[in-house]
């Protein structure tokens, strides 16, 4: 057994870290599994190919970091030297992967947009009242970052829907929910006159000092967590010499 506060300290934070991780990554594993089910309903905004790749990563990433909290309970548990050096390898990793995913979101941001904004515009021009799930995909978006169309509610010219509706009609998504149903026009004073990329790219661009932060702070914890994984490895190998002695 380690001796001393300052390993017994290292043990009870590994233990707690690793219970935030489970739980953490039982989120993941989660979101991940509601991403691969939900897929189809979002492709008309993304390709479905891509959402699935998301899903598939989150869920992925779920089931390593539940592996990794593994090896950092039982070898604190256990003291097992094998199990405290692959806990730390794997939270090395975890950073790198962590700090490598920021940098290809901030390189490809504007792939990203480009994407969004051909996928949605496409979607609007020859799905938007046709299929159920272009359909609620859109209005779901439309409804939640109070804009409308990809760019602008220029995107609903000659599509589909102005056809069927009548020149100049847009889906009631497209406006306040105070304006009556079935009156949402180009016209309309109500009108959202943003577009939906901008305003989804905005939110996060708003945000931004936020989630850097929260994953400035998760970095940081791992970190420390590394170092509590040493501080444990040093005792144990101490404890080790020590009883061979």
């Amino acid at each position: 057994m380690v001796a001393g506060c300052g390993a017994k300290l290292s043990k009870l934070i590994l233990f707690i870290f690793n219970f935030a991780l489970w739980i953490t990554s039982l989120a993941l594993i989660g979101l991940g599994i509601w991403v691969l089910v939900s897929a189809a309903k979002f492709e008309a905004i993304f390709s479905e190919d891509n959402i699935s790749l998301v899903g598939g990563i989150m869920l992925g990433v779920g089931v390593f970091a539940f592996f990794v909290g593994f090896c950092g309970c039982c070898g604190a548990m256990k003291e097992s030297l094998c199990l405290l050096r692959m806990y730390f390898l794997f939270m090395g990793l975890i950073i790198v992967a962590e700090v490598t995913g920021g940098i290809l979101a901030f390189v490809f941001k504007a792939g990203i947009e480009d994407s969004m904004t051909s996928g949605m515009t496409s979607a609007i021009t020859n799905q938007y009242g046709q299929t159920s799930a272009a359909t609620e995909a859109i209005d779901f978006v439309q409804k939640e970052f109070d804009c409308c169309g990809a760019n602008n509610s220029g995107d609903y010219v000659g599509s589909q829907y102005e056809l069927k509706h009548g020149l100049g009609s847009l889906p009631d998504s497209c406006c306040s929910p105070d304006t009556a149903s079935g009156t949402c026009k180009f016209t309309s004073p109500t009108k959202y006159t943003e577009g939906c990329v901008a305003a989804s790219i905005n939110t996060i661009e708003d945000n931004v000092v936020i989630v850097g932060l929260v994953c400035f702070g998760f970095i940081l914890v791992e970190i420390f967590a590394m170092v509590f994984v040493c501080c444990m490895t040093s005792a144990v190998k101490t404890n080790s010499y020590t009883n061979f002695a």
